[in-house]
């Protein structure tokens, strides 16, 4: 068990890349802007505000931890028309933001429901 975690963990589906409207690679250039953009932030949806107080925001998908991004904060239920051009309804949205850090070694890892906390993974 961790005693205080870093970070939380979230797995996107592999569905996810697939309805990715560009593909994955454009997805990434996109992603990455926010080191260039200052305020600019991506937000995604989890089923609950994490309990811990945690700085990093870690992405999972195609078996691997492949990106580490700083949670900003939270927004409350809503809808929103995501990237993949869907409208996605989610009752905690966490915000995330620069630096965004694609890990120079994925973690492999399995993917799973919701998210895990973490202690940090290093880039």
């Amino acid at each position: 068990m961790i005693d205080q975690p870093t970070g939380i963990i979230k797995t996107m589906p592999e569905s996810w890349i697939m309805r990715l409207p560009t593909g994955l690679k454009n997805w990434e250039k996109t992603f990455l802007k926010m080191n260039e953009v200052e305020g600019n932030y991506w937000i995604f949806n989890l089923p609950g505000k994490p309990k811990y107080d945690v700085l990093y925001f870690y992405l999972l998908f195609d078996k691997a931890i492949r990106y580490r991004a700083n949670i900003i904060g939270y927004e409350k239920e809503k809808t929103i028309k995501c990237y993949t051009r869907e409208f996605k309804h989610g009752r905690i949205w966490v915000q995330v933001s620069a630096p965004v850090i694609k890990l120079s070694s994925p973690v492999p890892m399995k993917g799973f429901q919701g998210f895990r906390y973490t202690e940090e993974v290093y880039t």
